[in-house]
């Protein structure tokens, strides 16, 4: 959509560019098997949070200035 919105095929006045971020939880997050799903520890749940809290700090220490400005995520280039 970004890109037709840019190359003027779809209209601005309709159509509105997204500007997306992603917080990743890193190597931190993806050690995690599908098995800690079923995991209710409260611990564990105490361990996500800290993982989350940090990987946000993380992103805000570095993408502050982009928020509302740019995006940081490439959707083509994490997803295709």
């Amino acid at each position: 959509m970004t890109r037709l919105i840019d190359q003027s095929k779809l209209s601005r006045r309709d159509y509105k560019r997204v500007l997306m971020h992603r917080i990743h939880g890193g190597p931190q997050l993806d050690a995690f098997t599908a098995a800690s799903r079923l995991n209710a520890a409260w611990s564990f749940f105490q361990e996500l949070r800290d993982l989350g809290r940090a990987s946000a700090q993380d992103w805000l220490a570095r993408h502050y200035d982009a928020i509302g400005h740019r995006a940081t995520l490439d959707l083509e280039a994490a997803y295709s």
